[in-house]
């Protein structure tokens, strides 16, 4: 990230359970879309995304795919399709509207990371395994991140600001802790 503090912006964790138990019709898809199209009221884009994988990922289990590259083609309209689980479709807009046309898709052991930027466009397909695929899947942001009202709804992160906040105010404090340096 290029910075010399990092803080917390978010932690998460991602369930998706093995064949049969996965929706017929949702097939337990994660949309291809970019976190920052969720998070625009931060005022910056350098934020990154960790992928924790808590057993093996693979394409069977619905491992994380994403565009190679993609955060270098800047915020996209209509990048917030983490809930459309018509991955194919998004694949196909999303490949038209970045000119990339590679997926790769994140494998990885029990116990290792991948990391991506908020501007990468990804997201997972199917778990079609007999066992749920679990990550812990946190968000970080550099130390002086602050909150950027430019007309845009606000991400809920921006609640724990409190009701006050304006323009300016910086998320930082007990929600929103230093990760690094530690």
């Amino acid at each position: 990230m290029g910075v010399d503090a990092i803080r917390v912006w978010q932690d998460q964790s991602i369930w998706k359970p093995g064949a049969p138990g996965y929706s017929a019709e949702a097939k337990g898809n994660i949309g291809f879309h970019q976190d920052y199209a969720y998070w625009q009221d931060a005022s910056t884009t350098n934020t990154l995304s960790a992928n924790i994988a808590l057993q093996d990922t693979t394409i069977e289990n619905g491992a994380l795919r994403l565009f190679d590259g993609s955060h270098k083609v800047g915020l996209l309209d209509d990048a917030d399709g983490f809930f459309d689980t018509d991955i194919d479709t998004l694949r196909d807009r999303f490949s038209r509207d970045t000119g990339i046309e590679k997926e790769t898709v994140i494998n990885l052991k029990a116990g290792q990371v991948s990391f991506h930027h908020s501007l990468t466009v990804h997201g997972s397909g199917p778990n079609t395994s007999a066992d749920p695929r679990m990550v812990i899947a946190p968000a970080y942001m550099p130390d002086g991140t602050y909150y950027r009202e430019e007309g845009q709804a606000p991400c809920p992160h921006s609640d724990f600001l409190g009701p006050d906040r304006v323009h300016g105010t910086k998320y930082d404090g007990d929600f929103f802790p230093i990760a690094f340096p530690g």
